[in-house]
């Protein structure tokens, strides 16, 4: 889904669930309580798509360096492997 039509059905389920609100006193209650809930719901996930959206494009632009870092090389010192004979030697 692309970003904009998350918007636009966040916007319509707002004024959907504005209207169910304002004509809540004319109509039947128990099907006016399950349109508000599921305008509620639609609106809900809309939202959090447009903010999970948000979230990752910001992380697919700021993504980490390709080059290491000096903290990713190590510190020690290859270790030196002493042969037989330097042994006898000591």
């Amino acid at each position: 889904m692309e970003l904009w039509l998350a918007g636009l059905i966040a916007f319509l389920s707002m004024v959907i669930l504005a209207l169910i609100l304002a004509a809540r006193r004319k109509r039947k209650k128990r099907w006016m309580i399950a349109a508000a809930i599921a305008a509620a719901l639609i609106l809900m996930a809309a939202l959090a798509y447009i903010f999970l959206a948000f979230v990752f494009l910001d992380a697919a632009r700021n993504q980490p360096p390709d080059t290491p870092t000096l903290s990713a090389i190590p510190a020690t010192a290859p270790m030196y492997v002493a042969t037989r004979r330097q042994l006898t030697e000591l």
